[in-house]
């Protein structure tokens, strides 16, 4: 499921932002155990469902792709299950809201911004940062053990978990290539999650990716509708 997202419409207001070929984001946000598929999350993103399995569309089975609105290039690995980009002239079709931090935007199953980096190494002006939310599939188990396993299973991002962690409203999972959180709101639960941008371009600007990375953790635990 490597649905990944050509910075349009963003980029055309803010500048040259995009995601290098080598880059891989949320291959699985918490997909069923059996899936590779499309439920919501950020796995394989099959076109633009925002309803799906949490795996991979924007509300399905937690693993895999979160799918908006806007263009996405198949051939960008990015964004393994967010299938598109917010381009901002859709309206959110979730209802899910976040406390965001300054120049962060979160419509139809994508959180996104941009850091500034003409002045480095990396390949264009502005680096562009995805990750995925959306609703877990009723289906998938509630006990926190379980949904590791399942995480583990359904998601090569999430193949090797090495922490979980307890949350007032939920519980957080991370793996050596990415992380997910699983919340809860009200009768329902959203996760919320991507990779750790480890690769040879971003890696030329570890500072501005910690960054990302510290404000998305800030972020996601804040779901809510």
């Amino acid at each position: 499921m490597r649905a990944s997202l050509i910075a349009i419409g963003f980029a055309a207001a803010c500048g040259s932002a995009k995601q290098p070929d080598s880059a891989k984001q949320p291959d699985g946000v918490v997909s069923p155990p059996t899936a590779d598929s499309n439920p919501t999350g950020s796995a394989e993103a099959t076109g633009s469902n925002a309803t799906g399995s949490a795996g991979s569309s924007a509300t399905g089975s937690a693993g895999s792709s979160a799918t908006a609105t806007g263009s996405a290039d198949p051939n960008d690995p990015h964004t393994d299950g967010v299938t598109a980009i917010n381009t901002g002239d859709e309206p959110d079709k979730l209802g899910i809201k976040f406390t965001l931090v300054d120049g962060w935007r979160a419509v139809n199953g994508v959180l996104d911004t941009f850091e500034a980096v003409n002045e480095s190494a990396f390949p264009v002006d502005n680096a562009m940062f995805m990750f995925a939310y959306g609703y877990v599939d009723d289906s998938w188990p509630a006990d926190p053990k379980a949904v590791a396993t399942a995480l583990q299973k359904s998601s090569k991002e999430m193949a090797a978990i090495v922490k979980t962690q307890a949350l007032p409203n939920g519980h957080y999972y991370e793996a050596r290539n990415g992380f997910r959180y699983v919340i809860k709101i009200g009768d329902k639960r959203v996760f919320c999650g991507g990779t750790f941008y480890k690769d040879r371009d971003y890696d030329k600007i570890p500072k501005e990716r910690a960054k990302v990375l510290r404000e998305i953790k800030k972020i996601c635990p804040t779901a809510s509708r």
